[in-house]
């Protein structure tokens, strides 16, 4: 089941779906020759509870597995994607 739904604030056509089978979805809902067609997916090893757009480029989601993931694009980095697994409070 599906656990958040957000869309980007600077592109509203931009969807983030995390769901519990350990899936963030990205859909660009603006593309007129695909419309609604999933772009990316994100796997995760536990339930994804949350997502959330920083901006149009930057997207985090995290969830069971403790670890949150930050996806930067266009990157520079040799990934586009940095982690901050888990730390004592």
């Amino acid at each position: 089941s599906i656990s958040q739904v957000r869309f980007s604030p600077t592109s509203p056509e931009h969807l983030l779906v995390a769901s519990w089978d350990t899936m963030v979805r990205f859909y660009d809902m603006g593309d007129t020759d695909k419309p609604n067609e999933q772009r990316a997916k994100f796997d995760h090893r536990a339930a994804v509870l949350g997502c959330c757009w920083s901006d149009n480029a930057n997207a985090y989601r995290g969830g069971l597995d403790c670890i949150v993931w930050q996806y930067v694009s266009p990157s520079s980095l040799p990934s586009p994607f940095r982690t901050y697994p888990p730390h004592a409070a």
